[in-house]
Parts: C-alpha cells; structure tokens; sequence
C-alpha cells in the first residue's frame, strides 16, 4: 500500500517522493478500457460495417437516400454479377458526380484483409487505399453525399456502410438509441468490468511496472447536459485502489474532451469534430471535470499526476495546423501562433482549475507535435508539472527509417530535458517490430530519467510483429453494437478478458527488462546515444 510517505513532487527534472528519494514511472496505457479506439478494442465498427439506408430502384438503377450527408466508402452487392458498373453520388438529388466505374470480372485483392490496416496514423484514414472491387464489395476511398446511384448488371441487392474506426462519441450513443441511457451504461460497466481486472494488475506488477496512464473520456464522467453521472467515479475509485495495494502509481488521462481535441482524430473520441477550441461551454465543461477529478482525488498517494488534456491540436486539420515555413523537418513541425495561443490557454485554464483544489499533485502538459509549443513551466508560473511526449516510429516495416526516426525523437527529448528544466514522461510510443529499436530506446530513456508508458496494455490486433501491447490476437467474438442484441452483446463484452488474448511473450520480457532495471540517470552525460549491440528486423 501508498502512505503519505509515497506523495510525488517535482523537482528539477526529477519525480521525487515525499521521503526525498528519486521515483522512476515506468509502465503502460489502460488504453480501450474508459475510452475505447475501434482500431484498438474493438468497438465494432472495426470488422461490423456500419449500416446506412435502404434502396430503391429508379430506371434501372439503384437509388439510395442517406437522409443527410453522410461518409461511406463501401457498398456490398448481390446478384448475377457481371459486365461493367458506375457508381454516383449527389448532394442534393440533382447535380451527380462519378464515384467509381469498372467491370465485374476485373478483380483487385484488399491491400490489407477487412479489419486489418495499417498502424494508426494521425491525421490520415487506414482504410483509404483507392477504389477498386473484390468479391462482392466495391472498396471506395471515404466519400461523402446523400444521394447514391448504382447502375450494372443483376445488382439485386446492395448495401452502403462506412468500415473504419468507431469513435467512443458514436459508440455510446448507438448504445443509448437502441437500449436507453440506463441500459446502455450497464452495458458499457459489462464491458469494462472485463476488460481491465485484478489479474491484469497482477500481470502489470509482475512485469517490474510501477505506472499505469489511464485514458478517460469525458462521458465516462459527465453526461451532455454538464452534469456528473452518478456512478462516474467507480472505475477510477477502483483502479486507484487496486493498484495503490500493488504500488502502482496511476495518472488520470482526459484523454477524449467534449467536442473533440485533436483535429477530428479517432484518437479524441469524436471523429471528424474539434469543438472544443470554438466552444466556451467545452472548456467550461473540461475545466469542471479536471477540478472535481483533481479534488476528488487529492488526497491519494496511488495518484501520480494527473493528465490536463490528451494531443491538443486545435487547427480543423493536422494539415491546417502546420506552419510549413517555421517547420524545421518532419518530425517537429512547428504548429501556428494562433493554434499555439489557443492550446497555451486552454492548458492555463486547466492548470488553474486543477490547482484551485489541488496544489499538492504533479500535473501533465504535453508539447504535441510541437515541441516547441511550450517554454520551461516557470515561464508560465507552472509548478509541480511534468511534460509528456508521444513518440511513434516512422519507419513501419522499415528498419532503418524506424530507427532513425527513433534516434531523432532521442536527440529531442535530450534537448527538451535541458531546455524545459523540468521531468519528461514519455507517455505513448511504439517502434513495431524492430526489436533493437525499442531496446536502444528503453535504455537510452532510463540512462535521461524520462519516465515513460508504452501504449498500451492489450489489443484486438492479430499481428504480432506490430508490438502495440503485452496482450494481441482477441480471441473472441467482436460486438455489433447496431444488430447485437442486449444479451449477446453482454456475452461478447465479456469475452474481452485478458484471458481470450495471447501474450506477447518476447515483447512483454522485453519490457519487464528495461522496468525492472536500475536507474542510470545520475550518470547521464549530454554525448551520444548509447547503442544497443541487438539487432532484429522484426519479432
């Protein structure tokens, strides 16, 4: 168990506890638990197309009325078919564009199986890989319109749906159409209790970590209307419980705010919406849930920091917020003034609510994408604040880009732990399957004192050679959230325990290895990178 003894504090660019001695944070994401990434978990949309309308002929086509404009890139057909076909769409019923056109008998295989994509990259769709058809599907790059039209020979069946990602915004809500608000959160609490248990504690600690981030969404806590739910703190009151008997330290991540936070990105829980940054009422809503989270929580050793706001990217686009001329190369681009301006307030604004309530816990701000976004926190009367880093290698399936693109974001976090004089937490990474490039970057973070938590614990993810977690390959049946019924979806959210994954075994191991090593940091020199003498292209 914590006792007051284990408080955190900030000093320099060390974590320290509250006997003086020097803390090393050291563990993984809850990711998929309190706010769930189709990509990720499994929401459904991942594997389940979504369905949109029904059709009807109109001279010899089919004709189909979404209702509104809508995003789909799939339509699923049946019948005698052959010869060619032509796809149209329109807004309005009136003026039409062509889609996609072709024939029947020229047949082009899915670059990746359905369900399976590339790795997540911000600010681009996975499941955009051209238009073309292969076994009764037309694979379409996401288009958006009302009205579509389908012309060819025998269709005599056709669905239109869109097959990506399912926000945790969407996700919610179709469960609240279909069974209710009350249903729908016993529903989601099924979900949960599952997914994250005490034996996944047990494994946490097992494996030398001593740290776990926690995503959290904003409806996990508030409903629409600005109030808090009435069972918001049951998982949060039980992780930090849990995990304060193991000696594992937690942090609470807003990581989905209301409206959206990162340039539409899946990745804020509300994809294609960035809301916040133009809403007042958004920011008012996050600063409540910050401050009641912040005071709720204040007196709990367990409790490391707390996160302020997950990827702030306030531009409508990641595109958009680039300034291509102060950008000095690809992995740290610059993010214009005036998105700048907006991200430094808004982390004031939480700085403040969290303090009003709390000045005894360490806070998190992130410098996202930008490192340059922020200056050392005593430019800003920051104090007792962390900043944290997400680091993604560039180089998937490409061994030498991967790392050096690693060996870049090292540099960097040398640089920023001199520059910001204050501790680094680097608080998402992944280097796929390039084993060496993870252990160079392990070691070279323990050799600096960043404290770091790799995302993240388990996925639904069936390739091994991607290394997103210590769990991968889910075992069970994914969810429909649109067909299920009640009680098949409670059958299937069950099925989400550790125990229906497999271990990555070597993955993991290597993990426990660089947690469980002893700090190096008090002999950290500013010379080079120490090189790892491993060497493996992939797992």
């Amino acid at each position: 168990m914590f006792g007051e003894k284990d408080f955190l504090h900030v000093e320099g660019t060390k974590i320290k506890n509250a006997s003086g001695q020097t803390v090393h944070l050291r563990g993984t994401n809850l990711g998929g638990w309190l706010m769930r990434e189709g990509w990720l978990d499994g929401n459904g949309a991942c594997r389940w197309p979504r369905p949109l309308a029904g059709l009807k002929n109109e001279e010899g086509s089919l004709m189909m009325d979404l209702g509104n404009i809508t995003e789909w890139n799939r339509i699923h057909l049946k019948g005698d078919l052959h010869g060619n076909f032509e796809i149209k769409c329109s807004d309005d019923g009136i003026f039409w564009k062509n889609v996609f056109s072709g024939n029947f008998e020229s047949q082009t295989p899915p670059l990746y199986p359905d369900g399976y994509a590339q790795p997540y990259i911000i600010g681009s769709d996975c499941y955009d890989h051209g238009s073309f058809y292969h076994k009764e599907t037309l694979y379409l790059d996401c288009v958006r319109s009302r009205y579509i039209k389908i012309t060819g020979n025998n269709i005599s069946e056709a669905h239109i749906s869109w097959y990506g990602d399912m926000d945790e915004f969407t996700a919610r809500k179709t469960l609240e159409e279909r069974f209710g608000d009350l249903k729908a959160e016993k529903l989601l609490s099924e979900y949960q209790k599952f997914y994250i248990t005490e034996k996944d504690l047990d494994k946490i600690a097992s494996l030398g970590f001593n740290f776990v981030r926690v995503p959290v969404y904003w409806q996990e806590i508030m409903k629409p209307d600005g109030s808090f739910k009435k069972n918001a703190w049951e998982n949060l009151d039980w992780i930090i419980e849990a995990c304060g008997k193991r000696r594992i330290y937690v942090m609470p991540d807003f990581h989905g705010a209301p409206g959206g936070n990162t340039a539409g990105s899946i990745t804020c829980g509300q994809r294609g919406s960035n809301a916040l940054w133009d809403h007042e009422l958004y920011k008012e809503m996050c600063c409540r849930i910050i401050e009641v989270v912040a005071g709720r929580y204040g007196n709990r050793p367990a409790v490391a920091m707390y996160d302020l706001l997950n990827e702030p990217v306030a531009a409508a686009s990641m595109e958009e917020a680039i300034d291509k001329d102060g950008s000095e190369d690809e992995f740290h681009p610059r993010i214009k003034e005036i998105y700048r301006r907006q991200i430094l307030d808004m982390y004031d604004r939480l700085y403040q609510a969290a303090r009003r309530v709390n000045k005894k816990q360490i806070l998190s701000v992130q410098p996202f994408i930008d490192y340059d976004l922020l200056k050392s926190p005593g430019h800003y009367n920051w104090e007792n604040v962390v900043y944290q880093t997400h680091t993604y290698g560039a180089g998937w399936r490409n061994h030498d880009k991967n790392m050096e693109s690693m060996r870049r974001h090292l540099q960097s976090h040398r640089k920023y732990l001199d520059i910001y004089k204050t501790p680094i937490l680097a608080g998402e990474f992944c280097f796929w399957g390039d084993m060496d490039v993870w252990e160079e970057w392990l070691k070279n973070l323990n050799r600096m004192g960043i404290h770091w938590t790799t995302w993240t614990y388990k996925v639904i993810e069936t390739n091994k050679q991607d290394n997103w977690a210590v769990y991968y390959d889910f075992k069970g049946e994914l969810p429909d959230p649109f067909r299920d019924s009640e009680d098949d979806l409670k059958k299937k959210y069950r099925a989400f325990s550790s125990d229906h994954y497999t271990e990555n075994k070597e993955f993991s191991e290597m993990l426990s290895k660089y947690a469980k090593q002893q700090d190096e940091s008090e002999h950290y020199y500013k010379g080079g990178i120490t090189k790892c003498t491993t060497h493996s292209s992939g797992v």
